[in-house]
């Protein structure tokens, strides 16, 4: 067993080139925390992970600035390390999932909200658990941590696609020239964000606005990567349509505008409480937030849910493959999320999406990443990377290409992390 005598902690701050807008809300930097755990060899591994609170718990976000909702995740955070320490382990969810009811009744204390979100509590848990799979990766001698999935969790994780198809995001205020500028890059399918703020009617009449001006920038361009040859559309809501009426409004509009043909997914069209079936819709729909636990899989496929978002750099990896093999039992289709993840991070979610079946429309499988839109940093951010120079770092004509290379080192996600790893020795020196 695998036993966590200490722990160091830090974070750092990410500046985005713009508002990053969604929920009615927004967020200008990204909080990266930095957990690294002593073993009772007295071996460090570091871990990190970004926090997004607005995502994970809009109350929180709503009730405090920015910088404070930042500042209670990341106080969660260090508690969830301090729990840590003195837990034995064979594998990483048991101290992640372990501790995680604890730390809710932590975060409700120091926030003042008594229901805090499931989500809320994952997120702050990214950075331990990365630094529990690197311990106990070099428990078992190897930096495969694809091959550590398989043989934890079987036949779930036994697809390989050595191409990933890169998908950006589309937010509220991105110009038409961009978005025509990742077309001619070799995107073909690009995530939407729908759910403008204001009222049902405001929001609809916003949706359709963006979604036709859109449209008319990406609807003659030609993919051979896709099944009809053409660019298509994952839309996300953000659980802004409260009502079924208002939602079912908007699939009309698709289908007399000729965008439902392009649309394979619409994600979390309603607030997690309305627990309307979906099952009569003629489109894929995908289930996220609303994904708080393994529980929450068989909810949502009850009422129709076919397609769940896998966020591996939102949710920790340890819940993430728990959340993955009850989908898959029940015969969801899953796909990764991105989180607005640094590159290193990021490759956690191209392990995931590496390991799942694709979807039948696309020639491949996929992953939302939008780190390159939004953060101000992305190149030094690249060059941070502990694999820098990889093949699979930057995407080609809208492609990661995963060579057996990327399998044999995980992407990176289990070596060193000299820039963080100087944050927490610099940090650790000065008390």
């Amino acid at each position: 067993m695998i036993g966590i005598t200490d722990y160091r902690f830090d974070f750092v701050r990410e500046p985005l080139k713009i508002a990053f807008s969604f929920k009615g809300g927004s967020f200008t930097e990204k909080w990266i925390v930095i957990t690294s755990l002593k073993d009772r060899t007295g071996h460090w591994e570091t871990g990190i992970g970004g926090l997004a609170v607005l995502w994970s718990d809009s109350t929180v976000a709503g009730e405090h600035s920015e910088a404070g909702g930042n500042i209670l995740m990341a106080a969660v955070a260090e508690r969830g390390a301090k729990l840590a320490v003195g837990r034995e382990f064979d594998h990483p969810e048991e101290v992640t999932l372990g501790i995680a009811d604890e730390l809710k009744g932590y975060a409700s204390a120091i926030s003042g909200i008594p229901e805090i979100r499931d989500t809320f509590i994952f997120n702050s848990l990214v950075s331990l658990d990365c630094s529990l799979w690197k311990h106990y990766a070099r428990y078992r001698r190897t930096c495969d941590a694809r091959k550590l999935l398989s043989s934890l969790y079987g036949d779930f994780f036994t697809v390989k696609h050595n191409r990933i198809a890169r998908v950006p995001t589309i937010t509220y205020h991105m110009g038409l020239s961009d978005i025509e500028e990742l077309a001619e890059m070799g995107h073909f399918l690009f995530k939407i964000k729908i759910g403008h703020s204001g009222s049902q009617e405001e929001m609809l009449k916003h949706d359709r606005r963006r979604l036709l001006e859109v449209h008319e920038v990406l609807k003659d361009y030609r993919t051979p990567n896709t099944e009809k040859g053409v660019i298509l559309y994952y839309l996300d809501a953000n659980g802004r349509y409260s009502t079924i009426d208002a939602f079912l409004k908007l699939v009309d509009f698709l289908d007399r505008s000729g965008i439902k043909d392009r649309v394979v997914i619409i994600e979390e069209p309603f607030p997690e409480e309305c627990d309307y079936d979906v099952s009569g819709i003629p489109i894929r729909i995908a289930a996220d937030e609303s994904i708080q636990s393994v529980k929450d899989v068989a909810k949502r496929a009850k009422l129709g849910y076919n397609t769940i978002a896998l966020k591996p750099a939102g949710k920790t990896p340890s819940l993430t493959a728990r959340i993955a093999i009850a989908a898959i039992d029940l015969g969801a289709t899953c796909f990764v999320a991105d989180s607005a993840c640094i590159p290193v991070l990021l490759e956690w979610n191209k392990l995931f999406a590496a390991c799942l079946p694709s979807l039948p429309e696309l020639s491949t499988g996929f992953l939302e990443s939008n780190g390159p839109e939004h953060y101000l940093r992305w190149d030094e951010l690249l060059r941070e990377h502990p694999c820098t120079s990889a093949s699979w770092i930057i995407p080609k004509h809208g492609m990661f290409e995963l060579d057996e290379k990327f399998f044999t080192v995980s992407g990176g996600i289990l070596k060193k992390y000299p820039r963080y790893e100087e944050i927490l020795k610099d940090s650790f020196n000065k008390n």
